[in-house]
């Protein structure tokens, strides 16, 4: 299994020709050109009851028909074609979280789960409902490990205030994420010959609902360019999720805040 700065590098590899002049933003593109990073806290894993810091990017490059984004729930890199001027489509290569074991609790130890990359493709929605603007996105990605099985998540973002000329913009999002069995297994599964060595019954999920989730997100313009951003995101884990062994809390929250600059 790849490790996570093999991964980082190919799609880094993969996106050098869509950031090698991202001073130009794509003039079909909705957003502008943003680099930045948060400093994010809730749980190391999606289930566990110890929470801890990290680092995340927060990108949205356009160059042309190539993206690199975190605007959409997650770091992916693609192509995006346009088939009007509110609907789009296209294939993309994401970043596929995992889990180590400093994310358990005192006494609790399972198998750690290596980060790794999943490839698919989305269909994609962006327009104004008055002055409120829209984004909704269905995606399918599958695991470059197959053994990790697939998933489809969809998403929907919604301005609630500020604009264009506007300092202060929030806005609020929701996301409802389905697993096959192979996914499932792998992130909630506990395989028979696991099972004692790790003093709980084996368990086996079945597909369905993975996670569901919504946020409240927010930009302030510090100076030109410059912003301060953040999110607060709660998250629920589906039955299937919540009632694996490894689960130690159904409830989910997460809050980030950082810096982010335009260009």
């Amino acid at each position: 299994m790849p490790s996570t700065p093999q991964i980082l590098s190919w799609i880094a590899l993969f996106l050098m020709p869509a950031v090698s002049d991202v001073a130009i933003a794509d003039e079909q593109s909705h957003e502008p050109n943003m680099v930045g990073a948060v400093v994010q806290y809730g749980p190391a894993y999606l289930g566990s009851d110890r929470s801890t810091p990290s680092i995340i990017p927060v990108l949205s490059l356009t160059k042309e028909s190539l993206f690199l984004r975190t605007t959409e729930g997650m770091l992916e890199t693609g192509i995006s074609k346009p088939i009007n001027d509110t609907l789009s489509y296209g294939a993309q290569l994401a970043y596929e979280d995992g889990r180590t074991q400093n994310g358990f609790s005192n006494g609790l130890k399972f198998l750690s789960i290596n980060p790794s990359m999943s490839y698919g493709a989305f269909i994609q929605y962006e327009d104004n409902i008055g002055p409120m603007p829209v984004d909704v996105i269905v995606r399918y990605r599958k695991d470059i490990d197959t053994s990790r099985g697939s998933q489809i998540d969809f998403r929907i973002f919604a301005g609630i205030y500020g604009g264009e000329h506007e300092k202060l913009n929030l806005g609020i999002f929701a996301q409802r994420t389905l697993a096959d069995q192979r996914a499932m297994e792998t992130y909630y599964g506990l395989k028979d010959r696991f099972s004692h060595r790790f003093g709980h019954v084996s368990y086996h999920p079945d597909q369905g609902v993975l996670n569901s989730e919504v946020g409240l997100w927010g930009a302030y313009m510090l100076c030109p360019k410059t912003y301060l951003v953040g999110y607060a995101e709660k998250i629920f884990l589906g039955n299937e999720a919540s009632n694996s062994p490894i689960t130690r809390s159904s409830n989910i929250n997460y809050i980030s805040f950082g810096l982010a600059f335009e260009f």
